[in-house]
C-alpha cells in the first residue's frame, strides 16, 4: 500500500465541527453584535407576550363569585347573622385577599359598639376552591325599615401584579321590632321658653323583657329642669328594671330651650338591654322641633337700656319697661301681664308702677290687664304695647351668712292669653322672659388715726397738745369692709405730708398681703390679693396698723395740721368683673376717732 491509496479529501469533509465553531463565534463579533442583541430581543418580547396571554387568560374577574345569605326574619336589635359565601373558579390563586363589610347607621357588634366598615383578612384564596365567612351583627331600626349592606372581596391574583375588588350589595328589611321608641314634641318653639315632650318605649313581644336602659340625648341649648319619672343617673339616663310583654311606658321631660329662630333641634332617645355590663342597643328614635319666632313677644329694658349683662349698685333706682307684641296673623285678646320681683334685693315698699296694674307684697308680683292698660284687653296682628315701673334697690345686700354673696336683680315678667294661633296645640299662650342684672359689691375703707391706741402692743408716746420741735407719735388704722362680692386685686393707697414721719412699725393683720413705704414718693402701698365677701360684717374686717410721728414747726402754732392725707382704695369685683373704688378723706390732729382728745387737744402749741 503507497500514499495514494488514502483518500485525504474526503477525511477533511467529514469533519466539519471546527467550521460551525467558528460560525457561533461570529455572531458575538463586533461586527454582528447589534443584530444578534435585536434577535434576542424580540425573542424575548415574545415569551412575555406568551405569559400575559397565557395568564390572563388563566383569570377572569368575574371568575370569583360572592354570595350573602340573609336572614329571613330579621328583629330589631337581635342578633342577625349573615353568611358571606365565595368561590374561586379561576386556574391561579388569588393572594392578600381580604373581605370588606359595609354596614348602614344602625349596625353594632355584639359587644354593643357601633359599626360602619370591618374588615376581615382571608390570606389566599387558592384556585378552584371555595369558603365562607359567618358574621353577627345587631341591626337597630323600625318595623319595615330596609338597609344596604355590601360585601367585596380585594385581592391579587397570583400571576398578575395588580389588585381587584369584587363587590355585592344586599338590601335588609327589619321584619320585626321587640323594643319600640318614639318620641313626640311639638313642630314648634319659642327660644328661651320652657318645652316638654315624651318619650314612649313599648314591648312589642310576647315575652317580657329585663334590665334596659333608655337614654335621650338632648341638643344644643335645652337646659334639663325635670323628667316624670326622675333619671337613674346624671339627667338623662333611666334604668328599666322589667318591661312586661306588650306593655307601653312614657317619660315626659321638661326643660327651656334656647336657639336661633328657624333653627332645628333634634332630640334623640335610644333605648336597649344591658348584658354583662355591655348596653345592646335596642332602638333609637329622634324629632325635631324648630325655634320659631314667639307669637307674642316680650321685651325688657332697664334705666333705657336693653341689656341682658347690666351692673348696678345697692340703692341704685331701677327704671323697668316692658313691651309686648303681637306677632301672630289673629287679633289676641284678655292678655294678662305679670312681672314678679324674684329677689329680696329690691325695696318693695318703694315699687311705683305709674298708677296703673296692681303690686301685690304677697308674692312681689305686679299685674296689669286690659282694665288698666287698653291694649291688654284687645292687642291686633303687629300691634304692641307698653307698661312701666320703678323699684329701687335696697341700701344693704340681705348678708347674714359667709354663703350671702353674688347677689342679682332678677325679674320675670310672663304674658297670656286664652286666644290660640292654629298652629300651636295648647291651651292658652303663655311666654316668659327674665331680665337679669348683677350687683355690685359695696366696699368701704375707713382710716382712722390715735393717740391713746387701744389695739396692743403698739403705744404711743409725745406731748398731747403737740408742741413746736417736739416728736409726738400716732398710730393709723386703715380697715376694709366688703359686702357681697370677693374683691381682686386690692390696692389701698395714701401719702404722709411734709413733716410727717414714717416710723416702720406696723401690723398687718390681712392674709396675702403686703404693706410697705416709698421713702421718696412718701407713699403707703396696701396691696391685698383677696378680699372675701361679708369682711366686717359675717367676717373680720381687713386692718392694717401703722406708726407715724409729727414734729410741729413754729408756723404750725394754733393749727390742727394733717397727720395722713386722703386714702384710695382700688379694686375688682370678682362677681361683676367691675373696677371699684372708694376713698376716706385725709385725717388731723384733732382725731376725731379717738375718745381721749378733746378738740383743743390737737392744736399745736409751743
Amino acid at each position: 500500500m503507497n500514499e495514494n491509496d488514502f483518500e485525504v479529501k474526503n477525511i477533511g469533509q467529514q469533519y466539519q465541527a471546527p467550521k460551525k465553531k467558528k460560525k457561533l463565534k461570529s455572531l458575538f463579533e463586533r461586527k454582528n453584535l447589534p443584530k444578534t442583541i435585536a434577535v434576542l430581543v424580540v425573542i424575548c418580547i415574545i415569551i412575555a407576550a406568551l405569559a400575559v396571554i397565557w395568564g390572563r387568560t388563566s383569570f377572569s374577574k368575574s371568575k370569583l363569585d360572592i354570595s350573602m345569605e340573609i336572614p329571613e326574619d330579621i328583629a330589631s336589635g337581635e342578633e342577625a347573622i349573615i353568611i358571606v359565601k365565595y368561590e374561586n373558579n379561576n386556574r391561579v390563586d388569588l393572594k392578600d385577599a381580604s373581605l370588606i363589610m359595609s354596614y348602614p347607621p344602625g349596625t353594632f357588634s355584639m359587644e354593643g359598639k357601633e359599626l360602619y366598615q370591618e374588615q376581615k383578612d382571608l390570606g389566599t384564596i387558592k384556585k378552584k376552591s371555595k369558603g365562607e365567612e359567618i358574621i353577627r351583627i345587631r341591626l337597630v331600626g323600625a318595623q319595615g325599615d330596609t338597609k344596604n349592606i355590601s360585601a367585596s372581596i380585594d385581592y391579587e391574583p397570583e400571576n398578575i401584579n395588580s389588585r381587584f375588588e369584587n363587590s355585592i350589595v344586599e338590601e335588609i328589611e327589619i321584619s320585626s321590632a321587640a323594643i319600640a321608641v318614639n318620641i313626640e314634641i311639638s313642630e314648634k318653639t319659642v327660644s328661651g321658653e320652657q318645652i316638654s315632650y315624651k318619650i314612649k318605649y313599648e314591648n312589642k313581644t310576647q315575652d317580657d323583657i329585663y334590665n334596659l336602659k333608655l337614654t335621650s340625648n338632648y341638643p344644643e341649648g335645652f337646659t334639663f329642669e325635670e323628667a316624670e319619672p326622675e333619671p337613674a343617673n346624671k339627667e338623662s339616663e333611666w334604668l328599666i328594671d322589667v318591661l312586661r310583654a306588650g306593655d307601653t311606658q312614657e317619660i315626659i321631660v321638661t326643660g327651656t330651650i334656647e336657639g336661633q329662630e328657624q333653627e332645628n333641634k333634634v332630640f334623640k332617645a335610644t333605648i336597649g338591654r344591658i348584658e354583662n355590663n355591655t348596653f345592646l342597643q335596642y332602638a333609637q328614635s329622634e324629632s325635631v322641633t324648630q325655634i320659631s319666632p314667639p307669637p307674642l313677644a316680650l321685651t325688657i329694658n332697664i334705666n333705657d337700656e336693653d341689656n341682658q349683662n347690666c351692673i348696678i349698685d345697692p340703692g341704685q333706682k331701677l327704671y323697668y319697661q316692658i313691651r309686648f307684641q303681637n306677632n301672630t296673623d289673629i287679633a289676641l285678646r284678655e292678655l294678662i301681664l305679670k312681672a314678679k320681683l324674684k329677689d329680696s334685693v329690691f325695696n318693695v315698699r318703694k315699687v311705683d308702677l305709674n298708677k296703673k296694674g296692681f303690686f301685690s307684697d304677697q308674692d312681689n308680683t305686679a299685674t296689669w290687664s286690659g282694665a288698666d292698660v287698653p291694649s291688654l284687653k284687645l292687642l291686633r296682628p303687629g300691634e304692641s304695647g307698653t307698661v312701666s315701673f320703678s323699684v329701687p334697690l335696697r341700701e344693704d345686700m340681705p348678708v347674714y351668712s359667709y354663703n350671702d354673696k353674688n347677689f342679682i336683680a332678677e325679674i320675670e315678667t310672663e304674658i297670656e292669653t286664652p286666644t290660640i294661633p292654629a298652629d300651636f296645640a295648647v291651651n292658652e299662650l303663655r311666654f316668659k322672659k327674665y331680665h337679669t342684672c348683677k350687683i355690685n359689691t359695696e366696699v368701704d375703707l375707713n382710716t382712722s388715726v390715735f393717740y391713746y391706741e387701744p389695739e396692743q402692743p403698739i403705744s404711743n408716746s409725745g406731748p398731747i397738745p403737740p408742741e413746736v420741735n417736739e416728736e409726738t407719735e400716732y398710730t393709723v388704722h386703715w380697715k376694709i369692709r366688703n359686702t357681697s362680692n370677693d374683691l381682686k386685686n386690692v390696692i389701698v393707697k395714701s401719702t404722709l405730708p411734709q413733716g410727717i414721719k414714717w416710723s416702720d412699725y406696723y401690723i398687718n393683720q390681712a392674709a396675702g398681703s403686703i404693706l410697705y413705704y416709698n421713702e421718696r414718693t412718701k407713699e403707703i402701698i396696701w396691696e391685698i390679693d383677696s378680699v372675701s365677701a361679708g369682711a366686717g360684717l359675717t367676717l373680720p374686717a381687713y386692718e392694717a396698723i401703722f406708726q407715724i410721728s409729727l414734729t410741729p414747726s413754729i408756723t404750725q402754732v394754733g393749727d390742727t395740721p394733717i397727720l395722713i392725707n386722703k386714702s384710695y382704695l382700688e379694686g375688682k369685683d370678682d362677681f361683676t368683673k367691675e373696677l371699684l373704688k372708694d376713698e376716706i378723706n385725709s385725717v388731723t390732729t384733732s382725731l376725731p376717732d379717738d375718745p381721749g382728745i378733746s378738740r383743743s387737744d390737737g392744736r399745736v402749741v409751743e
